[in-house]
């Protein structure tokens, strides 16, 4: 499968992969229906479905927090962030940024880095080399414990992988799985750092 034909594909189906996802966040299959929109999330995005992919965000925090699930509500807030960076809403990014639910050093990292970046598309060059700064400071506290985790991770890494390739086959049609690999992959090891 190539990537035209990808596209193709999401581009025919984008509507209903909406309706689904609503859908099932409505009858409580809150998991899924995080786990569809953060998915779709790198498509709406390239095709520039700003309206879809704040409603479609906004579902999927709604559907990660009545299930409890913080990693949910960490890819949620940072997918609303660069949405409502992409319509210019940087004051609501800025906030979605901030509720960063994991904490600790790689929390911080992630949000002086989305927070360079927001300031860096305002043209605010000074605030961007702070936070740019601040993001290199909490990645050099944190180069130690991750040379000493590396391999704790890769292996925590490929079970939330498997785990969430499982949750994509109970949701995904046998005849659309083809398609399935074209999706954005989220590096599931970036949401959260434990030794």
């Amino acid at each position: 499968m190539d990537d035209r034909a990808a596209l193709a594909w999401f581009t025919a189906e984008s509507t209903v992969l909406v309706a689904v996802l609503s859908q099932a966040a409505a009858q409580g299959f809150d998991a899924h229906a995080w786990q569809l929109a953060w998915a779709v999330a790198g498509f709406l995005d390239r095709r520039g479905m700003r309206h879809e992919r704040l409603a479609v965000q906004t579902t999927a925090l709604a559907a990660a927090r009545c299930a409890g699930d913080r990693l949910g509500q960490v890819c949620a807030h940072g997918n609303l962030g660069w949405a409502d960076a992409a319509a210019g809403r940087f004051e609501e990014a800025h906030g979605h940024f901030l509720l960063d639910l994991y904490g600790g050093l790689t929390g911080q990292a992630r949000v002086h880095g989305n927070l360079s970046t927001i300031y860096g598309m305002q043209g605010h060059r000074r605030d961007a080399d702070v936070r740019r700064q601040a993001r290199a400071a909490a990645m050099a506290v944190l180069a130690p414990a991750l040379s000493r985790c590396s391999v704790s991770l890769r292996s925590r890494e490929r079970d939330r992988r498997a785990q969430l390739q499982v949750a994509r086959l109970r949701i995904v049609p046998s005849r659309l799985l083809p398609h399935w690999s074209k999706m954005r992959i989220f590096d599931l090891g970036r949401c959260q750092i434990r030794c």
